[in-house]
């Protein structure tokens, strides 16, 4: 996209022709939200840290993200999946781009189906109009207009701005944390259920094709897993619920890094083709570093200065 300024503030222009080459002849799967959830985990952490002390930088990045993160909730659904599946490109320039297609999508589907249906919260849908004004470089006494019940946008020098601002970022975060939590349990659900399904699978043409689909979206995970910082897997951690079997899929994901990490110089893809997880006993808590002494990026809230 591109700002133009129209008047006193700027629009983003979209080129829909960015949606053509990238997106339009892509289909999404539902365990994509996983990998789409811990690839902008990583992007939301370094924007955190890198603005530190700049909390309106630091909600650009936070709102651009949590839009693509809100993709990955709604691919989870079998509606919303559907509706993005089969988007044109003429559908997304209409809405005014990539990420405010599926805003639009967010809002149709919490119109026809409820707000428990994309795991939100009424609340919650006021950040998701924020999100796309931010992102559109929209001035903030307009961002928070809705935000503060006032009949017209705000001065840029209110006195409540700072105090709207951290609450829109905190509230964004939760968010974030309520978006792990779910993605782990259907997700963790899914891949034992996919593995169930091919080990007890008794024709063998079948039974390859749904080894190699759970190497696929294991060893894709795995991969971004690997990637993050521990404080980063720490939040991951911090929001698996006890007993969950999501932390069985952890156990899976350092498997495979560190069969990865020993053939460094001499890789060797044999092993990825054929690996299988090691099972193990029921009632054995699986192995998987619980970082005791780091703190996760989301821990501390962001506050005003004083």
């Amino acid at each position: 996209g591109e700002l133009v300024k129209e008047g006193e503030h700027y629009q983003l222009k979209t080129d829909a022709s960015g949606f053509n080459e990238i997106y339009e002849s892509l289909q999404f799967d539902a365990w994509m939200g996983m990998d789409i959830l811990l690839d902008h985990l990583m992007h939301i952490s370094h924007a955190r840290k890198s603005n530190e002390t700049d909390m309106y930088a630091y909600s650009k990045d936070l709102a651009k993200y949590s839009i693509r993160i809100l993709l990955g909730r709604i691919i989870q659904t079998r509606e919303g999946l559907n509706i993005l599946n089969s988007a044109t490109s003429d559908q997304v320039a209409q809405a005014g781009g990539l990420e405010a297609y599926i805003v639009q999508v967010a809002k149709d589907l919490v119109a026809r189906n409820g707000t428990d249906y994309l795991w939100l919260t009424p609340d919650q849908l006021l950040l998701l109009d924020e999100w796309i004004m931010r992102k559109e470089a929209k001035p903030f006494g307009e961002i928070f207009q809705k935000r503060a019940k006032a009949g017209s946008p705000l001065t840029e020098n209110d006195s409540r701005m700072d105090q709207y601002m951290a609450d829109h970022i905190n509230q964004t975060e939760a968010f974030l944390m309520e978006t792990i939590k779910v993605t782990i349990t259907s997700q963790a659900a899914f891949l034992i259920q996919l593995m169930t399904a091919a080990e007890t699978e008794q024709n063998p043409v079948v039974k390859r094709a749904l080894e190699a689909k759970f190497r696929q979206i294991l060893c894709s995970q795995a991969a971004l897993w690997k990637r993050l910082r521990p404080e980063e897997r720490k939040l991951v951690q911090v929001m698996s619920p006890v007993n969950s079997p999501f932390w069985r899929i952890i156990e899976m994901y350092n498997e495979i890094g560190t069969r990865a990490d020993a053939q460094k110089g001499d890789p060797n893809t044999f092993y990825i083709n054929t690996y299988w997880p090691v099972h193990h006993p029921d009632d054995r808590e699986p192995q998987v570093p619980r970082f005791p002494d780091v703190r996760h990026i989301l821990e501390q809230k962001v506050k005003i200065s004083s």
